[in-house]
């Protein structure tokens, strides 16, 4: 069965917030409950249709003129029309009955309007309408979705309308909530959808049992962190974290998951194709983990080719590179233009001091050493490579050094090789060096 057209409800505008004003319990006097009533069957009867949903909070219409105005800079497509302040000023009032019954009318009623949107986006000839991506605006700002016993059903539904959404439309309710204020965007959208996220989560069992709707309010974030990012940056990266799903994740499973999933986004089988959602500390296990199976790939691939040489494998298992105490930085570059096939295997360091051999097992140390050398003589600014800036306490690159850039990509290689290798380096670099390494847009302010 399809679903009211937007517009198949008479357009019947209660003041809900006069009925509110009627209806709202003070000083634990309770209110008449006809007040309550009326204030309930108004919630209802708004909060159901989209047609007088919008109609209640479209702001007053624009002279023809300004209309024709809009219409050349391409701006009415994306003005949504909708009065702001009115959407935020009617919540509020509902909220302040202080009343359950109120309350539990516009969760139930956002629900259906919510299920309403779903079904019109999959009934075939019906297009969701502009009508319908109103709809969910306003219900998207709605207070109650951050709260314990209601949010997660909003959450779990808004979550469902949108991925029903055509792709031009999901992106155009994605501009419209990209032009939301910041505060309004965190406390409505992402940290509702967080919370709920948080709650599917709250052990390692909840988590497997609670895979795939986690799965589907995945999806959601991955689409506010999309909006974030477009609009620049409306609220914090770190918004997006996630401690519950970093702490209880099966990280392995979900890289192994990742890696089977094909290259398109759609549909989320694993949470490392969301990978903002982990903390700093998980995704350093998730690099570890695919860097000590990548390790362990090319061991088994070098033994089996050297087997069929007719070569002892054991030759074969390690990129060992030798150096020179005293020309420390030009035989480990050396050593990287020399074997970059041997990049990916684990790493083992030899030192040696005036022509002599350093006796010693690496079982880490050394090759911490190594990195710890490697990154102070890279640093110091008589090298000429980089530049250290006081100001910021970072360093930077030398726009006078005299090297070649392949030096310059050499260098980014150790450091790469270092992470590669589980070494923590004392590398400070500003946050734009590593929008560069991501391809990521720059920013210098």
């Amino acid at each position: 069965e399809a679903p009211p057209a937007p517009g198949a409800f008479p357009m019947v505008l209660p003041n809900l917030i006069e009925l509110a004003e009627a209806a709202t319990t003070r000083n634990s006097t309770e209110a008449p409950a006809n007040a309550v009533g009326a204030m309930t069957r108004a919630v209802e009867a708004v909060f159901t249709s989209p047609g007088i949903l919008i109609a209640g909070f479209m702001r007053p219409v624009v002279t023809d003129a300004a209309a024709n105005d809009a219409g050349r800079d391409g701006a009415e497509d994306l003005d949504h029309g909708l009065d702001g302040e009115a959407i935020r000023q009617v919540f509020t009032s509902i909220l302040h009955t202080y009343n359950s019954e109120v309350v539990v009318a516009l969760a139930n009623a956002c629900c259906t309007l919510l299920d309403n949107c779903e079904k019109a986006a999959k009934t075939p000839n019906i297009a969701p309408q502009a009508e319908w991506l109103k709809a969910l605006l306003i219900v998207s700002q709605n207070p109650v979705m951050g709260d314990t016993r209601h949010g997660p059903s909003i959450v779990t539904r808004l979550a469902a309308a949108i991925a029903a959404l055509s792709a031009p439309s999901q992106q155009m309710l994605a501009l419209w909530i990209g032009k939301m204020p910041r505060e309004e965007f965190a406390v409505r959208l992402v940290r509702p959808v967080q919370k709920h996220i948080s709650r599917l989560c709250s052990s390692t069992s909840a988590m497997r049992q609670n895979r795939p709707e986690l799965l589907r309010i995945a999806a959601l974030l991955d689409y506010l962190h999309d909006i974030n990012e477009t609009a620049g940056g409306l609220i914090a990266f770190e918004e997006f974290h996630n401690k519950e799903v970093s702490e209880y994740a099966n990280l392995r499973d979900e890289y192994l998951l990742s890696v089977e999933q094909p290259p398109a986004r759609a549909p989320i089988r694993s949470l490392c194709q969301v990978p903002f959602v982990f903390t700093p500390e998980a995704k350093s296990r998730i690099l570890q983990g695919e860097a000590n199976l990548q390790k362990r790939h090319e061991v088994t691939n070098s033994s089996f080719h050297a087997l069929l040489a007719g070569m002892h494998p054991g030759h074969f298992q390690w990129m060992h590179i030798t150096v020179r105490r005293e020309n420390l930085l030009e035989d480990a570059l050396n050593e990287i233009i020399r074997r970059p096939q041997d990049l990916k295997k684990p790493l083992k360091v030899t030192f040696m001091s005036a022509g002599v051999v350093e006796e010693g097992l690496d079982e880490g140390g050394v090759t911490r050493e190594f990195f710890m050398l490697l990154t102070r003589e890279l640093l110091d600014v008589k090298y000429g490579m980089f530049i250290y800036l006081p100001e910021t306490r970072t360093y930077w690159f030398n726009q006078a050094s005299v090297e070649p850039d392949v030096n310059f990509k050499l260098v980014g290689i150790l450091l790469g090789l270092a992470i590669y290798n589980s070494v923590i380096l004392d590398v400070h670099l500003p946050l734009v060096s590593h929008s560069a390494s991501e391809r990521s847009p720059l920013n210098f302010r």
